[in-house]
């Protein structure tokens, strides 16, 4: 087997099954349970769920937009645009300004932006929209928010360790709140 053919597998691959099981319960169910996520690809798969169960609007601030988070869960870009085909909006902020031209998520997310123009935004934060995160937790946090209900909530100082929950609107709210307050601050990725 090729060195791509490997690649290949291993981009494809079910991240941890049960996890993901259990996450499909939790969110069918829409429990108000909070959860922790420990590691990259539990984070993967929590922010899938999230854009999956959103009825109407998703929001993502992550620190890169390629890795484990794009290039690890094809399962996450479908869900992407499933939600997108059915008129939802999505708008995702990345930290880093740099984008891996070889990312093969990143190149699947510049199609799926062309395509849906007016529903996806994805931006490059501003020094204003990360001091409004900030004001979340006290220090730097990544997110994803899925309506006013849906939220998982990583800090930046633990990579990928998160609390996260899929019915739980006091904090979903207040994470909304302030990614919304300086979002208009941020500039175009593509």
């Amino acid at each position: 087997m090729s060195t791509e053919e490997q690649s290949a597998n291993t981009h494809n691959k079910v991240l941890d099954p049960e996890y993901k099981a259990a996450l499909s319960l939790l969110a069918e169910k829409n429990s108000d349970f909070i959860f922790h996520n420990k590691n990259e690809d539990h984070a993967a798969l929590v922010i899938e769920q999230i854009v999956r169960t959103a009825k109407d609007e998703i929001r993502i601030f992550e620190e890169l937009l390629c890795g484990d988070l794009m290039d690890k869960n094809d399962d996450l870009l479908r869900a992407l645009k499933d939600k997108l085909s059915s008129g939802k909006r999505v708008r995702i902020v990345i930290k880093n300004g740099h984008i891996n031209s070889s990312s093969s998520g990143v190149n699947e997310l510049k199609k799926i932006a062309e395509k849906y123009t007016s529903l996806l935004e994805v931006k490059r934060a501003s020094n204003d929209f990360i001091d409004s995160i900030k004001k979340i937790n006290g220090g730097l946090v990544y997110v994803a928010v899925g309506d006013e209900s849906s939220f998982r909530l990583e800090d930046a100082s633990k990579p990928r360790e998160a609390i996260c929950s899929f019915n739980y609107p006091s904090v979903a709210t207040v994470i909304k709140k302030y990614f919304d307050e300086k979002y208009g601050t941020c500039s175009s990725y593509f």
